[in-house]
């Protein structure tokens, strides 16, 4: 038998239902942090840089040019009227933007404080309740888990005791019935002795069976409660899933006669005596 903290060490390790509360309780405490953090003051900051081109051609709308006697007049402007350097076309335009010849920054910064945001706290100590909850429902599991670790060891330890004591009380009944048997012949005892000496092996054979199967029972779940058994058994999900299994299936064991291979047989009829 395995210590009990080793087998509780194992079970925390293989069972999915720990994994998953683990999970749970981190989800739950992500969510509680991304509240809170909504609940504190929002501090924004901006940049940006820009190029712009300012090449063109020449706008051939008349221009309003009033005349030294104070009449107007309308011009149109020619390419000498305008600094060449904005005149062009998309080559002219596109070595502006490369040359960086008239970019454009700017930068600010955002503060936002709410003040008062009942929402925000109320969903966050709904949270944090949610996630108290979580703790006391993951230390409930583990203590159940260790409850019923022990629980199990105990019964698999009564379980292979009495079933060893089931062993050898059919080996003592196997010999008081060769005894019998004996005496029998020698002309001590009845045939009424043998017939009942007959049954009493026969309910110790019975007896160890049903101890043998208690033990049985008692060692799986064990393997159980360990969250080992898929394991122990070889048992694979995925193998499962799609229905293909990947290794030759286990042939039947033997069945061994009833009290061991090296029990002799007991004959049910017994002769005439002599």
């Amino acid at each position: 038998m395995r210590p009990i903290q080793d087998l509780i060490t194992e079970a925390f390790t293989n069972r999915p239902d720990v994994e998953q509360s683990q999970i749970g309780l981190e989800n739950t405490r992500i969510t509680t942090l991304g509240v809170k953090d909504a609940m504190l003051p929002q501090l924004t900051a901006f940049a940006s840089a820009s190029n712009s081109g300012l090449a063109g051609s020449v706008n051939s709308a008349p221009v309003p040019v009033t005349l030294p006697d104070g009449s107007l007049t309308y011009v149109n402007r020619t390419a000498s009227d305008v600094n060449g350097y904005f005149l062009g076309g998309y080559g002219t335009i596109l070595s502006q933007l490369f040359g960086r010849n008239f970019p454009n920054y700017s930068a600010g910064v955002s503060l936002n404080i709410t003040l008062r945001n009942r929402s925000a706290q109320a969903d966050y100590i709904t949270d944090q309740l949610n996630y108290r909850q979580q703790q006391i429902q993951d230390r409930q599991l583990h203590n159940s888990i260790k409850q019923n670790i022990i629980n199990a060891r105990t019964s698999l330890s009564q379980a292979r005791a009495a079933y060893e004591t089931a062993v050898e009380a059919r080996k003592l009944q196997e010999q008081v019935l060769a005894g019998t048997r004996r005496k029998y012949e020698l002309g001590t005892a009845t045939i009424l002795d043998v017939v009942i000496s007959q049954r009493d092996t026969t309910t110790r054979e019975l007896s160890e069976v049903d101890s043998r199967n208690q033990y049985i029972h008692a060692r799986t779940n064990l393997e159980n409660v360990l969250g080992t058994i898929l394991h122990d058994y070889e048992v694979n999900i995925d193998e499962a899933r799609t229905g293909v299994v990947g290794r030759p299936a286990d042939l039947v064991p033997a069945v061994p006669p009833a009290g061991g291979a090296n029990r002799p047989p007991v004959s049910t009829s017994v002769g005439n005596r002599k």
